[in-house]
């Protein structure tokens, strides 16, 4: 889990950073008064609505893909679009990486979950998905704070490049280490562990019965 813990921390680092209030910040200062506050709005419902749509995919697929491919190939195409989203000089294309992004961030929140469940213990799940939910809370509070030095030094583009290659990083990561994981490896473990308890106490109880009747 340490491995998993500290690649979902470079993660919440990176959305941290180029979180949507920072975003929708961005988008207004570099198209100043190209954009109506508006329109805005409405690009951000939309994405956000995209999102909604695309997570009712993510169990069918995490079904016929696995939960690893599917968490880091819905991943990375939102992850380059924050790596190039400074670059288009277009509003539209602009919009288009925002809508992907955003489309696309959290198809992989449901596979994580039924990933972590699946490798550890189930008495120990609810303890890693808190200890899990408190280091990407704490990772992701960094992030405005780098993201504000850098937009006061002029530097608000280097954000985005710095943490689409951290997502990049992150997918990467996760298919290279943990894509032939043995899922529930733990449950496997006790199976025949509880098969030989059930065989022992039908034994016993045999033994017993042959004991009263002589």
């Amino acid at each position: 889990m340490y491995a998993l813990w500290f690649l979902l921390m470079v993660d919440s680092l990176a959305d941290g950073m180029v979180g949507m209030s920072l975003t929708t910040y961005y988008m207004d200062r570099k198209f100043v008064g190209a954009v109506p506050k508006s329109a805005l709005g409405d690009v951000l419902s939309a994405s956000y609505l995209l999102a909604a749509v695309s997570n009712i995919f993510a169990g069918p697929l995490a079904r016929r893909i696995g939960l690893v491919n599917t968490m880091v190939f819905t991943h990375i195409p939102s992850s380059a679009a924050v790596l190039f989203f400074p670059l288009p000089q277009s509003v539209w294309i602009t919009f288009a990486l925002l809508l992907l992004r955003v489309g696309l961030n959290n198809m992989d929140q449901a596979p994580r979950a039924a990933l972590i469940a699946a490798v550890v213990k189930p008495e120990e799940r609810t303890a890693v998905m808190g200890i899990t939910g408190m280091l990407r809370t704490l990772a992701s509070t960094t992030g405005p704070s780098i993201t504000g030095l850098l937009a006061g030094n002029d530097r608000f583009w280097v954000a985005y490049v710095v943490a689409g290659a951290l997502r990049l990083a992150y997918d990467l990561g996760l298919f290279a280490m943990f894509i032939n994981i043995k899922l529930h490896k733990h449950e496997s473990e006790q199976e025949p562990a509880a098969e030989e308890g059930r065989v022992s106490g039908a034994g016993e109880t045999r033994r017993s019965l042959d004991e009263e009747e002589s």
